[in-house]
């Protein structure tokens, strides 16, 4: 198994490829939010698949739990919204945490 950063990785990049193909949460991000394009590239932004489980094909149960996101989602319906992560990098740029919200 790869490290934790590098687990954290894919996990980003996984929620950023959900949003880039998700036009309804671009629009929200774009025209109520008033974030760039660029931005939400930059910045890696994205969201959760709705169905969470589909993670532990790419990133360690070990991981998801210590981020909380599989006990959070054990508890929740994700298929009625949007979870949005906001990556957290280090100076270096490496993958340090994600923090998020949910969107209705």
């Amino acid at each position: 198994m790869t490290n934790h950063h590098e687990q954290l990785s894919a996990l980003i990049n996984i929620c950023h490829s959900n949003i880039r193909n998700s036009k309804s949460c671009l629009k929200y991000l774009i025209k109520e939010r008033h974030l760039s394009k660029r931005s939400i590239i930059d910045n890696k932004i994205g969201f959760f698949p709705q169905n969470v489980d589909i993670l532990t094909k790419y990133v360690s149960e070990d991981l998801l739990n210590k981020l909380n996101i599989l006990n959070y989602s054990k508890n929740s319906d994700f298929s009625n919204y949007f979870y949005l992560i906001f990556p957290i990098f280090s100076e270096y740029g490496e993958a340090v945490g994600v923090s998020g919200r949910t969107l209705i």
